[in-house]
């Protein structure tokens, strides 16, 4: 027997969600408003406005591996410098590679600061 336009179709998926006090205080208006049952204006609203809703986009697993990646990168150019301040300390390089591979290290450094920015 198949149904037809009027008639009405049962409602069986159950829809729960938490709300801060600030949050669900526009719906209890509405709800107190119209003088409806709170899941009667929130299926409305749900299903009128759906197209309208902007989602929370989380991080993609490729951006969790790039800050991983860049975390790790980091914690090198960390061991270089410190090992680079100790060979000059020594006089084992010369204070002119020695600023050479700091300015690197350094430009490394705010490289990976601007991804990190930008990424977040």
């Amino acid at each position: 027997m198949s149904q037809n336009s009027n008639e009405k179709k049962k409602a069986v998926v159950h829809v729960q969600t938490k709300m801060t006090e600030e949050e669900y205080e526009p719906l209890n208006m509405i709800i107190n408003d119209l003088g409806l049952k709170q899941s009667a204006v929130v299926r409305a609203l749900l299903t009128s406005r759906a197209a309208e809703v902007e989602l929370p986009v989380g991080k993609p697993k490729e951006l969790e591996r790039i800050l991983f990646l860049i975390n790790k990168t980091s914690n090198n150019i960390n061991q270089i410098a410190k090992r680079l301040n100790e060979a000059n300390k020594q006089g084992v390089v010369s204070e002119k590679v020695f600023n050479g591979a700091m300015n690197s290290l350094l430009s490394i450094s705010s490289s990976l600061k601007v991804v990190l920015k930008n990424a977040s």
